[in-house]
């Protein structure tokens, strides 16, 4: 008698090149799609860094230019007369007139203050009064405005952590007091009131992204705040590059911040000064959606051979069915021609039999099928991944086992969330039988079973009134709230869980469950009892976020409310039966 079906391993091997060949292909368009994943974030985000280090360095150097402006208006005022009349006539009115105008220029300036010097950088007036002594920065600045004649502004100077605050100062000869002049007007500016707000502000959100300024100072690299000095031979420094001609001027390029992270920056130089303007941010953010489209589109790839797979195979053993089902048919067919003659009613009456039931077994099959469609196809992927597993583990990498792994955990966790949606569903739909339940007793049985998986937790629990409620349900809401109070608190180095009760604002009991477990954010509080809804993470505290969900719609079953508080050290769920016995 010849054997219609196939073996197992020879359905393997009618499938090896083909399941080889279709990996070979979804696993070359996964790469391709990550590429072209990671070349569309860099370009996009390449435009808006050149965008924005463009928009930048314009309003820097629009803002020093609107100061050098300023300067050079109360230089050209008749503050220079002024001042010659005071110091050379010693001309008090003079004097007095001269601060009026300076504190008048201070005040519509918007400086951080306003300095007269010498034409050798001694202070001779200021308003507010100050008695700081002149930097030798501004002494530099004032002698090269004499000489020139012209506005000149010093680098920022000081300290932004200790010492003199930092400052950026704009010195004008005073015109009318001679030629060279002999004095000059100072608008001393301090960074902190403009310039670093503005270069802080970013157009969108961002962890990383930045723009600041520095300068070559000999052989270094400096920053105008909070920058230590690099040398401009660093080998791959983003702005050292820029200033060595490796890299063009306003082009986004990939190299080392100053913190030696790997970014994606630009640099530009800031008209009218010797400043550069880098804006940048690190590659890890750039990347970071990159990374995640790259594990969903390997996902996503697994799951289609997977698939491919099944429905090769499932095509391959649906012809050895129909092929042996072909010549059952045709040795029964045979056997029938060859019984006709003697016993044709009985074959006739054996063959509706066995329509019959093959009819029934059909709609059992079926009636099977529609109860488990929808965990059936997560059980094959499940079963083929696990398959796989185990025949194609040893040849996998470790990365490939490890996504083989997330696969078959991912299906795992799809089962339980269907799991928890038809428990989810059966908190709605449950019948309840209600009647008056001793809680203190339902309590002690629950921390009996929950406590000794948790023996560092110390319980602690008041008297518990009776209710009147569904036990199963009631047993539910106190199971899922304990068990959330020793899981959440069970890393604390004294992990307490309280279980009790007080009297509401109205009189009534509420019933809570507390612990000084991580807690959760309040201002994510709305969340809380949502259905898979997470608000920890999954590696640290297993679970599908269902628990709180059911609580809450058990509770409200009963008529009642559940309500939330965190704060450091402490969470506590608060809530009440509404149900009342019927009246006697």
């Amino acid at each position: 008698m010849d054997d219609d079906t196939a073996s197992p391993g020879s359905t393997f091997r009618f499938l090896a090149w083909p399941f080889l060949l279709a990996a070979l292909a979804i696993g070359t368009l996964v790469w391709l799609a990550i590429l072209a994943d990671r070349r569309d974030l860099r370009e996009r985000e390449s435009a808006r860094l050149e965008a924005m280090s463009d928009l930048r360095a314009g309003q820097v150097a629009n803002w020093l230019r609107d100061k050098l402006a300023q300067a050079r208006f109360a230089g050209n005022s008749p503050l220079g007369e002024l001042y010659l009349r005071w110091q050379v006539e010693g001309d008090g009115i003079a004097r007095d007139r001269l601060m009026e105008r300076l504190a008048s220029f201070h005040k519509a300036s918007g400086a951080h203050s306003v300095l007269l010097l010498d034409a050798q950088g001694n202070a001779v007036a200021s308003d507010p009064p100050s008695d700081q002594p002149v930097a030798p920065e501004l002494k530099a600045a004032v002698l090269r405005a004499v000489a020139t004649g012209q506005p000149q502004s010093t680098q920022l100077y000081g300290s932004a952590d200790s010492g003199p605050a930092l400052r950026l100062d704009v010195v004008a000869p005073l015109s009318l007091s001679g030629q060279p002049a002999r004095g000059v007007v100072v608008v001393r500016l301090d960074p902190d009131d403009h310039l670093f707000p503005l270069l802080a502000q970013w157009p969108l959100p961002s962890r990383t992204a930045t723009t600041l300024l520095v300068r070559k100072q000999g052989a270094m690299l400096v920053g105008a705040r909070g920058l230590r000095p690099v040398a401009l031979t660093e080998p791959n420094l983003l702005a050292a590059r820029v200033l060595r001609g490796e890299e063009p001027f306003g082009r986004a390029f990939e190299a080392m911040d100053f913190r030696g992270r790997p970014a994606l920056g630009v640099v530009r130089p800031v008209e009218g000064t010797d400043w550069y303007l880098v804006a940048k941010v690190d590659s890890d953010e750039v990347y970071a959606d990159a990374m995640r489209h790259a594990l969903w589109l390997v996902a996503a790839g697994l799951l289609a051979l997977l698939a491919g797979g099944a429905a090769a195979y499932g095509w391959h053993e649906r012809r050895a069915r129909l092929a042996a089902r072909a010549g059952h048919w045709r040795r029964e067919s045979e056997r029938l021609r060859l019984e006709a003659l003697v016993q044709q009613r009985t074959a006739e009456l054996a063959e509706k039999n066995q329509a019959l039931e093959r009819t029934v077994g059909d709609l059992e099959a079926f009636s099977s099928s529609v109860s488990h469609d929808l965990r059936g196809p997560l059980h094959t992927i499940s079963g083929f991944a696990t398959m796989l597993s185990r025949s194609e583990g040893g040849q996998l990498s470790d990365s490939g086992r490890q996504k083989l792994t997330r696969i078959i955990e991912g299906v795992s966790s799809m089962d339980r969330m269907i799991g928890d949606i038809l428990r989810c569903s059966r908190a709605e739909r449950v019948e309840m039988h209600f009647r008056h339940l001793d809680l203190d007793e339902l309590v002690s049985d629950l921390l009996h079973e929950l406590s000794p998986g948790y023996p560092r937790t110390r319980v602690m629990r008041t008297p518990l009134p009776p209710v009147w409620a569904d036990p199963t349900l009631a047993g539910q809401i106190f199971t899922n709230l304990i068990g959330n109070a020793l899981k959440f608190s069970a890393g604390q180095d004294q992990p307490v869980v309280e279980v009790g009760c007080e009297p509401g604002t109205d009189g009534e009991p509420e019933f809570y469950v507390r612990d000084n477990g991580v807690g959760f954010d309040p201002a994510r509080k709305d969340r809380l009892f949502r259905a898979f809804e997470r608000l920890h993470d999954q590696s640290q505290f297993p679970g599908t976020g269902v628990g709180l969900a059911i609580v809450k719609r058990l509770v409200e079953r009963h008529g009642g409310r559940i309500e939330a508080t965190s704060e450091p050290g402490r969470t506590e769920f608060r809530f009440r039966f509404g149900a009342r016995p019927p009246e006697a």
